[in-house]
């Protein structure tokens, strides 16, 4: 790891020339940024050469001697103009001898105009200042000078550049190699220039920002069970470089320390302990006498996240509760902020929460639980409390974080019940934190990416959107970052999510996670887009009746009238629907449509018959309709968006059968030599092997599931396994090995409640199942992770049970 504690590198000195494997770019920019210099930075690296220009410590311009970093590059490839326009802005920029830039060209020769340009030239300068963040050796050096005018175009923050450099960093040994030893101890800055940056953290950064008290290491923080690893060393990587957090070789006194950066969340008033008394309903009583009005309903009806957030922007006071299975959460919400929490489950207790965070020793909080049940009735923080393991004051940020642990997994229910008691708080209650309302959903969506209940939300590529708020400034205090806050100011009511996607430094999947996330927050809403007619189909000059096949016409459901009634609208389709099984005829399509088509018909048919548009139905009957229209939807989407069961639905059959012979025996034989090097532990070569059979076979769950295992438990991607074994599951639902494995996933991960409903789903589907008994047997002794014999043994296992 990158030893971050050099002399040279921890003053805020500049550091203006040398080697980047000694001082990383990251490490260079943010130091000249702190000095507030002018001048340029140059990089190389072999033949490559990059530029940028600072002034006052802002980055204002980058260049790049790579063709593929060039501006005029960079719009053929997003098809903003043709290579022809390029070549002639090339002959006007040689003609006039480089001495009038490529910028004014294009807009003099009216290709585009200067208000669209400017997105692209930021996109442009990211795109070369982006790739430095990859580059692991080269050199550099800075020259403090003046540079032309027509150099100082925009102003980026260094702050903000480095953050959003470090999360493009997909490499995991990239990430590593940046980080500081893991037994360097960790402070908030006391750098005064910093703390009056306006520097905007997402989720993950905040939330370890606000758990340092300057006694835990990096090795701490990256052993807490809340962060995927990579999303752990990406934090502290952006919070290092950025300056918000400084490096020590020795704890200090928390006593010492001001907090002076991150979202401090304002404490209003002190909490009385006595009045919390764990196993009784005091509170939910007294809220009863005072209730003026009680909503209930089913929580397959709501989409919670929406109704939190509708319950902020109503400013209500009340309880809301929520019951599935034998678990029991409430949150208690003043004028539409939460501001306490609690629930029934074992892991969301403060005592666990604490051990997992490093707060507590195993030791001490076995005692503490012990005492604890004893006595039922107190509070956890009492018990801590007097027996000297925590002072008050240090309870302040893990009880932030299991408010919100609490309220993230419960956003993530759609089976239970649901019920708000919209009143006065009981006088017993006060409150600890106000909890972000914005922060809760971000998580949310960023921990549950790949659920369906995000998936079938996601705004299609032709979405146009409008903003909600008319000054930016409205915003200032949420939990956004500035690149979050441009993409916001890019919503203007015109713009398609593809048009967007042209102008930012994402990919698609990304950018249409955080336009969900401002749609959910009602930061923006679709514009009510009406699709144009499909034009009438050409017909060709007839052949021979012998020489064309019969083929049943294609009689489409056409999309509901807007003009019924939401009910009418779901009888009418749900009857012409089941009279036919047909993808094209659900959706609408002949059967010669695009792509393009199918992913408009299928998200303006989601968006009409979703729950969030039935919840308010009283006729459970109709709510049904809507549940098997939406299910029948999706499966005829999954069908035509599926080259492959689309050509065999088709009538293609044959083809299809003979290619997949073949593919099918050459998969069949990579994936046996896989399990020849998975049984001996050779997990690189057996990946890759296993990878190979996936192209042939891209459906097989039992390939699906070893790739699975190997990337959870061998390279401890718990993220990425956890989605590919979703896909293992869909494939085949009523494969236990698979279940268990999507516990094993769970419990090392830290999500012990999933992975507890996984196992039994598993047992119940093969009581004999071994590697799933296993797993069972691990879930109760509470392991939380898997070590090289347990790897060894489950390896046999999955082997055996697939």
């Amino acid at each position: 790891m990158n030893d971050i504690n050099k002399e040279t590198q921890t003053e805020f000195g500049p550091i203006n020339q040398g080697s980047l494997v000694e001082y990383p770019f990251p490490k260079v920019l943010h130091s000249l940024a702190m000095a507030q210099l002018t001048g340029i930075l140059l990089l190389s690296r072999s033949k490559i050469e990059k530029t940028i220009y600072l002034k006052d410590g802002f980055i204002v311009s980058a260049s790049s001697n790579q063709p593929r970093d060039q501006l005029g590059n960079i719009l053929v490839r997003k098809n903003v103009i043709t290579e022809q326009q390029l070549q002639e802005a090339t002959g006007i920029y040689e003609e006039r001898d480089g001495f009038e830039s490529y910028s004014r060209i294009f807009i003099e020769m009216g290709i585009i105009d200067s208000e669209r340009l400017q997105s692209f030239l930021r996109l442009h300068y990211l795109s070369i200042i982006y790739s430095l963040f990859h580059w692991d050796n080269g050199d550099f050096s800075f020259v403090a000078e003046e540079f032309p005018e027509d150099k100082n175009i925009m102003q980026l923050t260094s702050g903000d550049l480095i953050s959003g450099g470090i999360r493009s960093i997909k490499s995991v040994d990239r990430l590593n190699v940046l980080l500081p030893n893991s037994n360097t101890y960790l402070r908030k800055t006391q750098d005064p220039y910093i703390r009056y940056q306006k520097i905007r953290l997402n989720s993950d950064e905040k939330k370890i920002l606000e758990m340092i008290t300057g006694e835990q290491t990096i090795a701490d923080i990256l052993n807490l069970r809340n962060f995927q690893k990579i999303d752990a060393v990406k934090a502290l990587n952006s919070l290092i470089y950025t300056g918000l957090l400084e490096t020590t070789d020795s704890s200090i006194d928390e006593l010492e320390i001001q907090g002076v950066i991150g979202a401090e969340l304002e404490e209003i008033i002190a909490y009385d302990l006595s009045s919390s008394v764990e196993g009784e309903d005091t509170e939910m009583q007294l809220l009863e006498d005072k209730t003026k009005q009680k909503e209930e309903g089913d929580l397959s009806h709501v989409f919670l996240p929406s109704y939190l957030v509708s319950l902020a922007h109503e400013k209500k006071t009340g309880l809301l509760i929520c019951v599935r299975e034998e678990i029991k959460k409430e949150v208690y919400i003043k004028d539409g902020t939460p501001i306490f929490a609690k629930s029934d489950s074992s892991f969301e207790q403060l005592i666990p929460l604490l051990q997992f965070a490093a707060k507590l020793t195993g030791a001490q909080a076995e005692e503490a639980l012990k005492i604890w049940q004893e006595r039922q009735n107190d509070w956890q923080g009492t018990v801590l409390m007097e027996l000297g393991y925590l002072d008050f004051d240090d309870l302040d940020w893990p009880y932030q974080f299991q408010m919100k642990e609490i309220l993230v997994e419960m956003l993530s229910w759609t089976e239970g019940t649901y019920a708000f008691y919209d009143g006065d708080l009981p006088d017993t209650l006060m409150t600890i934190f106000e909890i972000s309302v914005p922060e809760i959903i971000i998580d949310y969506v960023k921990r549950n990416s790949t659920a369906d209940a995000i998936q079938n939300r996601l705004p299609a590529s032709t979405t146009v959107f409008n903003k909600t708020f008319t000054q930016i400034e409205d915003l200032k205090r949420t939990p956004l970052t500035g690149s979050e806050i441009d993409l916001l100011e890019m919503v203007d009511g015109k713009r398609t999510v593809s048009n967007i996607l042209e102008s930012v430094h994402l990919e698609a999947p990304e950018l249409k996670e955080l336009l969900l996330i401002f749609q959910l927050l009602q930061y923006i809403t679709p514009v009510d887009v009406v699709p144009e007619p499909e034009p009438a189909e050409v017909i060709p000059e007839q052949a021979p009746a012998e020489l064309v096949p019969a083929e049943k016409p294609v009689t489409p459901i056409s999309l509901s009238e807007k003009t019924l009634p939401l009910t009418a609208r779901i009888r009418s389709f749900h009857q012409k629907m089941v009279q036919f099984h047909d993808p094209y005829q659900i959706l609408g399509l002949n059967r010669d449509c695009d792509n393009d088509q199918i992913e408009i018909k299928y998200h303006l048919l989601i968006n009409e018959f979703h729950p969030d548009q039935t919840a308010a139905l009283q006729d459970n009957e109709t709510i049904k309709m809507a549940q098997e229209i939406i299910k029948d939807v999706s499966e005829a989407y999954k069908i035509l968006k599926d080259p492959e069961l689309r050509s065999l639905y088709d009538g293609d059959l044959e083809h299809a059968i003979d290619i997949g012979d073949e593919s099918q025996n050459k998969a069949i034989e990579l994936e046996n030599e896989g399990d020849q090097f998975l049984s001996k532990e050779d997990f690189k070569q057996a990946l890759k092997k296993y990878q190979e059979a996936l192209k042939d076979s891209p459906q097989n769950p039992d390939l699906l599931a070893k790739i699975t295992f190997i990337l959870a438990f061998s390279e401890e991607k718990f993220r990425d396994a956890k989605k590919i074994c979703r896909q293992a599951i869909e494939s085949d639902a009523s494969n236990p090995t698979l279940h268990a494995l999507m516990a094993s996933i769970c419990r090392c991960s830290g999500l012990i409640i999933v992975a507890k409903q996984a196992i039994k789903q598993a047992i119940n589907l093969d009581p004999n199942n071994t590697y799933a008994l296993e797993e069972e047997r691990l879930l109760k002794e509470n392991v939380k992770k898997i070590t090289a014999p347990d790897r060894k043994h489950f390896t046999v296992l999955l082997l055996e049970n697939l």
